[in-house]
């Protein structure tokens, strides 16, 4: 868990800078030996870590993330290891990290547009996490999502983001636009302790949260 610290925003370009009692971001990573853990911290990895909090066991996380990828416009992809692009300084272009930027970009947009639901990062994921309860996105946080999209995609702030990356026949649109379509998607636990997890391959084993 990540408390305080700064933060660019995308939809606003402004340094938001939090106190320490304020929660930013969650992830679970995973820790071999001595090996440095890579630990990619977003909204997107708190709604993921908040499910596994509430329903699973630390393994389950990389099926948490991927499930909350695919709602979020992702895409049925791996994206734990994944940086996404910075697209308050970086050119974003149409591989995962960039997309994963637009994704990003899109929450900061949703906070900026609808303060009164989404006045933090907090509430915000918090508001995710509500909205994917029962495995998929409601129809409401669906259409502020597609909402503040395209409010970005016209913002003055975008400075990074071609529109062919943001337009409703994006591959990031469409996939936001059918995240739901092919019925509820639950986590499966492995049933396995971590260690079993990693010793049979069938799963990756995953620590404690990040503190």
């Amino acid at each position: 868990e990540c408390t305080g610290g700064s933060y660019r925003d995308p939809a606003t370009g402004s340094t938001i800078v939090l106190s320490p009692s304020t929660r930013l971001q969650e992830t679970y990573f995973k820790y071999t030996g001595s090996n440095p853990a890579l630990a990619v911290v977003t909204p997107v990895s708190s709604v993921a870590a908040l499910l596994v909090y509430g329903t699973g066991v630390p393994s389950d996380y990389p099926v948490q993330l991927r499930q909350v990828a695919i709602l979020l416009g992702l895409g049925n992809n791996d994206i734990s290891s994944v940086q996404p692009t910075d697209v308050t300084a970086t050119a974003a272009d149409a591989s995962l990290a960039g997309q994963y930027g637009i994704a990003v970009a899109m929450l900061s947009e949703m906070m900026k547009d609808k303060p009164g639901t989404y006045n933090n990062p907090d509430t915000l994921t918090s508001a995710l996490l509500a909205s994917m309860r029962g495995g998929l996105v409601d129809s409401v946080t669906k259409a502020d999502m597609q909402a503040a999209l395209a409010n970005y995609s016209a913002s003055p702030q975008n400075i990074f983001v071609p529109q062919a990356l943001l337009s409703a026949s994006s591959p990031f649109a469409m996939n936001l636009a059918a995240g739901n379509a092919g019925g509820t998607l639950t986590t499966q636990s492995n049933t396995l302790s971590n260690e079993a997890a990693y010793v049979s391959g069938s799963a990756l084993a995953y620590g404690l949260p990040i503190t």
